[in-house]
């Protein structure tokens, strides 16, 4: 007494994963370890801008320092996929929720 699923049957179960997978993603990124990591990388980039500033207010910057524009290229590519995950998880409510539209706007500038 073998059991064989119809090609209809296993889609559905393929389909059923992809809710809890969504599910799972939206919980990370609204959870407090995910906040917590961009708020420091939020603080992290405020406080290497203001260093580069104070350097280059003194002449003192190194514009040719490829340690720079890794540092800056490594941020940017950060606040890139955190943008991208949380459009993903809220869908067309990213710009649509009145409590937070405007700090999702500003984000994507």
């Amino acid at each position: 007494a073998s059991v064989d699923f119809s090609a209809k049957q296993r889609s559905k179960s393929i389909g059923e994963s992809q809710p809890a997978e969504q599910s799972r993603l939206r919980q990370i990124v609204h959870g407090t370890t995910f906040e917590s990591i961009s708020m420091v990388a939020i603080i992290t980039n405020a406080i290497f801008v203001g260093i580069q500033t104070e350097l280059a207010t003194e002449g003192l910057d190194e514009h040719d320092d490829p340690s720079v524009f890794v540092i800056n290229a490594a941020y940017a590519l950060f606040f890139v996929v955190e943008l991208a995950l949380r459009m993903h998880v809220s869908g067309r409510s990213f710009l649509l929720d009145r409590s937070l539209w405007h700090w999702n706007f500003l984000d994507t500038f």
